[in-house]
């Protein structure tokens, strides 16, 4: 009996439990705030004001990274405001409550076009919705509206004449858009570009070269939707070291999975191969990574992703360089086990590589098999090098845990004619059983080299 009423209690204080203090006991990230911060303008950068700037004359909420802009657009006098009331956190929902201010009765006020908005940084925990409410009415500040500011992140380039070619959904397609490039800070000129508009894509051609180590902003405008489309990007010189880092939670950010060392006519009933972007089975938070899981019925089974990089992340053609690669990855491989063929985590091998050519699958008599020397499971090759075993540090069951590998000695690499590398990262099975993993970060540094 006395165990039956703990056990109630229990459930009772589970079920009583508000959604902020269950949200509190899971939250194990200090460096995420939920408190809205009105920032001024003289803490900003200059491409945070250019945001700040243009997303003010548009009513509605809008975000650049960890800034947000609350705005109320276009105001005929001072009289009009918003003003920033309290904040409400649940579960997976931040409610910020703003109240309007209208024009005082019996007080004049000058006629000059105003832009009333709050400017504040923000860090959301993932899977975490902004909602910004109205105090007066209890509901959503503004009606659901299709955003008509998309300002992107910046951009690097050390090509002085990139050329930009934007797709278009048929419904924006015009031939009365207004599409041009202003450098940061000149806000009165344009860098003149001829212009190719297709039905489906505009081409912007730069007649000039842009200068280096200045930031430019691609304007696109479209006269049907209303939408205004802003691409920041940075022209840069010779970089010495391009520093590189890709966290899999928000995006794969284009990085691609494929899948090797198996028969041409594999049955995926038997292999099971998955890649994707996928939450991650960990208690802590809800996190996404991007997903590699396979049955390794081939006793040698390679899973892998791959990505190109070139000018735009700032290498240069026929350019040797030095590569340093950290691959952090989720894994439920305890340590010590034994499995057929050898052990689901010493006996699964974590390579990262790097080569001027895409690595891609390619048949070869009635297996599909790599274009590039990766090496075979624990032996390392010319374009891949093992970096370690995917087995945890200590056994905690089928639980996932993350493990960092990085490798021991940089990989000397020639980009191609046309300044692009492809690095891939990805593990060489001799456990003939199911891997699922899940990568979390991968960072990259390319250093470059002096040539002799």
């Amino acid at each position: 009996m006395k165990k039956l009423l703990v056990a109630c209690l229990a459930v009772f204080l589970i079920l009583t439990m508000t959604p902020s203090a269950m949200a509190a006991q899971h939250s194990k990230e200090p460096a995420i705030s939920t408190q809205f911060e009105l920032v001024s303008e003289e803490t900003l950068t200059e491409l945070e004001k250019v945001f700040v700037e243009v997303a003010k004359k548009t009513e509605g909420v809008h975000q650049y990274g960890s800034l947000y802009v609350v705005a109320l657009g276009v105001q005929p006098n001072p009289g009009y405001g918003l003003k920033l009331e309290k904040e409400v956190q649940t579960l997976e929902q931040l409610k910020i409550f703003i109240k309007r201010t209208t024009p005082e009765k019996n007080v004049v006020y000058p006629q000059v076009v105003t832009y009333p908005c709050l400017v504040g940084r923000l860090y959301l925990p993932p899977y975490t919705t902004l909602s910004v409410m109205d105090t007066a009415s209890n509901k959503p500040l503004f009606d659901k509206q299709k955003q008509l500011l998309d300002f992107r992140d910046k951009q690097f380039t050390t090509d002085s004449r990139k050329e930009w070619t934007i797709s278009l959904k048929e419904k924006e397609s015009s031939k009365n858009d207004q599409v041009y490039i202003q450098k940061l800070g000149e806000t009165k000129k344009t860098h003149p570009i001829k212009l190719k508009i297709k039905k489906k894509a505009i081409h912007v051609k730069p007649l000039e070269k842009y200068l280096q180590d200045a930031t430019y902003l691609l304007h696109i405008k479209h006269k049907i939707t209303g939408k205004h489309t802003i691409i920041p990007f940075e022209v840069k010189s010779q970089l010495k070291t391009v520093e590189l880092d890709y966290n899999f939670n928000k995006s794969l950010h284009g990085w691609v999975g494929d899948f090797s060392d198996l028969p041409i006519n594999y049955s995926q009933k038997d292999y099971k191969l998955s890649f994707g972007h996928e939450l991650i089975p960990i208690k802590e938070r809800l996190k996404k990574g991007l997903l590699l899981s396979g049955m390794n019925r081939s006793d040698d089974l390679f899973m892998y992703a791959k990505k190109r990089i070139g000018k735009e992340e700032g290498l240069l053609p026929n350019q040797t360089y030095l590569l340093k690669m950290e691959v952090d990855f989720y894994t439920n491989a305890d340590p010590g086990l034994v499995g057929v063929g050898g052990a689901p985590g010493e006996s699964v091998y974590m390579k990262a590589g790097v080569s001027a050519v895409e690595p891609k699958v390619i048949p070869i008599n009635n297996d599909w098999r790599m274009n590039v020397d990766k090496g075979e499971q624990a032996a390392s090759g010319k374009n891949a090098v093992v970096i370690g075993h995917i087995a945890k540090e200590k056994a905690t069951g089928e639980q996932y845990a993350l493990k960092k590998l990085r490798l021991s000695e940089p990989l000397l690499v020639k980009t191609n004619k046309y300044g692009e590398l492809w690095v891939f990262f990805g593990t060489d099975s001799g456990f003939e059983g199911m891997t699922s993993l899940y990568y979390d970060q991968v960072k990259i540094s390319l250093e470059k080299q002096n040539k002799k």
